[in-house]
């Protein structure tokens, strides 16, 4: 996956993160729940719980149930893919917005233990810590989805087998480059630049 965003958007992606869903529950648990904004009222297609138009409040369960669905949307996965953004900027407002899971984070990655991987080191990790506990700084988090044409195609990672991939727009690709070069450059995205020309 980073070889792949490296490649598509030409830019070095350095570290990653990965969770599991058990760890997603943990993880949400740990930290005292989310709240996500829903655009619709709609019922959860794995364990059927409810989510009211507007503010919700999601314990671990509800909140992976709410990022997986996919089906009460039209626009499927990239529904998902919207409530996945949700749920990582609202799991960092929440870790950066106070002291108590901050100085709890040692702890909570142990809870979590075998459930996630990345390539940060453990310096890595305490310095991001530290930085975050010496200034409390908001995070200015913003998301840009990519879209493109749906088809059915053999894979790399199924070569035996057609799968549904999405064939990119070349142009939103080349406006995706440029807001990541923006950031990279120091500069802050508005919400005006997710608006493509």
């Amino acid at each position: 996956s980073m070889g792949t965003l490296t490649n598509l958007y030409e830019e070095n992606v350095d570290y990653y993160v990965q969770i599991n869903f058990n760890g997603f529950e943990t993880l949400i648990d740990a930290i005292g729940g989310i709240t996500v904004e829903a655009e619709k009222s709609f019922r959860t297609s794995e364990g059927g719980y409810y989510i009211s138009q507007g503010t919700n409040q999601l314990s671990g369960a509800v909140a992976l149930s709410y990022v997986r669905e996919r089906k009460s949307f039209a626009d499927g996965d990239n529904a998902r893919g919207r409530h996945q953004m949700q749920a990582i900027e609202a799991i960092i407002k929440k870790v950066s917005s106070g002291t108590t899971v901050l100085n709890n984070y040692s702890a909570i990655l142990s809870s979590m233990e075998g459930m996630f991987a990345t390539n940060m080191s453990s310096s890595e990790i305490s310095a991001l810590v530290r930085m975050q506990l010496t200034d409390m700084a908001s995070w200015n988090i913003k998301s840009f989805a990519v879209t493109g044409t749906g088809s059915s195609q053999k894979t790399y990672s199924m070569p035996t087998k057609r799968s549904y991939v999405m064939i990119p727009d070349e142009s939103q690709i080349d406006y995706a480059r440029k807001l990541v070069d923006k950031v990279i450059d120091g500069g802050i995205l508005s919400d005006g630049d997710l608006v493509m020309p």
